[in-house]
């Protein structure tokens, strides 16, 4: 049985094709060779769908904006939680200054059960010149 290679690619081919996925997806697609690796990191695209346990989301969303500390700008910044318990609001409310700090053009933020974020979404919204597309979804 032949085994599959991933052709060389130069590396703007490679950034357009992670784009595209959910960051956890980028982050394993990083780790198929040595020239993909780590470049999921220079996205300016996070991109958090939750699906494993609440806690463990929260951890890795704040893992991943660590890492993408450094950096200067977002072109998407895209949140689709369950939901956003109260506990939860002071993180929600770093992630949302993260990209707003970023100056995000396109921000979509989402939650499966209905959720009240008051004052600090708004707030944050307010001061965000940057964002040229919004989708505040269920």
């Amino acid at each position: 049985m032949a085994t599959a290679t991933i052709p060389h690619l130069p590396v703007l081919v490679i950034h357009h094709i992670l784009q595209f996925l959910p960051t956890k997806h980028a982050i394993r697609m990083s780790s198929l060779c040595k020239q993909w690796a780590g470049l999921w990191s220079s996205l300016p695209v996070l991109d958090f769908e939750e699906e494993d346990e609440h806690a463990k989301f929260i951890n890795f969303v704040d893992r991943c904006l660590e890492i993408h500390e450094k950096y200067e700008h977002l072109d998407k910044f895209r949140l689709h939680m369950r939901f956003c318990s109260f506990e939860d609001r002071y993180k929600f409310n770093k992630w949302l200054g993260f990209a707003v700090e970023r100056r995000v053009k396109e921000l979509d933020i989402s939650f499966s059960v209905h959720t009240f974020l008051g004052v600090g979404l708004l707030s944050a919204l307010l001061n965000a010149k940057s964002i040229t597309s919004l989708n505040l979804g269920p």
